[in-house]
């Protein structure tokens, strides 16, 4: 009944006893700690944790589960790297807190492999402050308030409903399925960001060195900077506000009907003949209205070193968003060797996490099987 599955031979470590034993498991990995705590409703997890993956599952129960795991490829080295970051599990109050208080910060990584596993599993409507370096994170859903502050990993949650959304990572993708709250929050650098879908009345988003996708269900205002990487907006009704992106190009998909007001700019811009849009458009600026008018919606490509940046206003696909599968680009450099080595990252084909955008009319099974046979391909 249990989400993760019980280990009759680990130490439980109490309040009043800190002492953590690990016992090796038929896995390979070693448990070191794993601790329950009863919790309610809107309670808080506050993390705090580096060198670690972590996976936060949510479930309809009041209570919270931590375990930590151990693996490598020199269980005595793991062992000891696991002691250096010195794990602190406790509940304080209406918190429940993980954190890692380094000992030693230099370590030697001559060793091999070693991993730090760190699973919690937590009551759906709660709140998060997630605090890492050095490790990816994967989350469910959650009902509340998210803050995340992170770097040097891959950042992957589920939908999220509260009065905010916070994410500020560095050095790694951030991929968010579905964001409802009052003020969202988005900065990344070194890394892709994609939002799936965005209801809020405030919606900021701010990246360099990597491209953006966001789906916009709902949004008074949308700000949104980026630089030295794409754009890509799907846009459910109209939004204005102010989309800036140096070194790269913008990509606006919007409903037939959506009323608006355009100003975009660009050293190459292009709107689909299809709106139904009265103005000027020339190919280096747009300005007038569509479907007669509605909320100001800036943009701004100016050109790029390497050629001229693009800014183009189309229609959306009849079948859009929410949108979790990862994107496949294929960059050819200017100068290409005549020998080259293309590596592809993809989500792993499980129903429900890729080609969402396809269903309906697919059902996510069925959408995970066509990843996997277009994988295959």
């Amino acid at each position: 009944s249990h989400l993760f599955p019980s280990h009759d031979h680990v130490r439980h470590a109490t309040e009043s006893d800190h002492a953590v034993y690990a016992v090796s498991q038929e896995s390979g990995d070693e448990v070191m700690i794993d601790q329950r705590f009863k919790v309610r409703e809107g309670d808080l997890l506050d993390l705090a944790i580096s060198h670690a993956d972590v996976e936060i599952t949510t479930t309809d129960r009041t209570e919270a589960h931590v375990r930590v795991s151990i693996s490598g490829s020199d269980m005595d080295k793991a062992r000891e790297f696991y002691e250096s970051r010195n794990f602190e599990v406790r509940q304080d109050g209406r918190r429940i807190v993980v954190k890692t208080n380094p000992k030693k910060r230099n370590w030697s990584w001559s060793s091999g492999r070693i991993d730090i596993d760190v699973e919690i599993s937590i009551p759906r409507s709660f709140n998060a402050d997630l605090a890492m370096s050095h490790g990816d994170l994967e989350m469910d859903d959650l009902k509340g308030n998210l803050d995340v502050k992170s770097s040097h990993g891959d950042v992957e949650v589920g939908a999220v409903d509260g009065e905010y959304v916070k994410v500020k990572h560095s050095h790694g993708d951030v991929e968010v399925g579905q964001a409802r709250a009052k003020s969202i929050e988005l900065m990344t650098s070194h890394g892709s960001l994609e939002l799936g879908q965005a209801y809020a009345d405030n919606l900021e988003a701010q990246s360099s060195h990597g491209d953006v996708s966001l789906g916009i269900k709902e949004a008074g205002s949308l700000e949104l900077s980026n630089s030295h990487g794409d754009v890509e907006l799907f846009m459910s009704s109209a939004v204005g506000g102010s989309i800036r992106n140096s070194h790269g190009d913008i990509e606006i998909m919007t409903t037939d009907d959506a009323a608006m007001t355009l100003d975009l700019r660009g050293s190459h811009v292009s709107m689909d003949a299809s709106m139904a849009f009265s103005g000027t458009a020339t190919s280096k600026k747009v300005d007038g209205e569509l479907n007669g008018g509605g909320p100001l919606l800036k943009a701004r490509s100016p050109a790029r070193q390497n050629g001229p940046a693009s800014a183009r206003f189309r229609p959306a696909p009849a079948v859009c968003r929410p949108r979790r599968d990862a994107q496949v680009r294929i960059l050819f450099p200017v100068s290409a060797p005549r020998r080259a080595l293309t590596t592809i990252f993809t989500k792993r084909p499980v129903a429900g996490r890729v080609k969402t955008r396809l269903c309906p009319p697919l059902k996510p099974e069925e959408a995970a099987a066509l990843a996997l046979a277009m994988l295959d391909d």
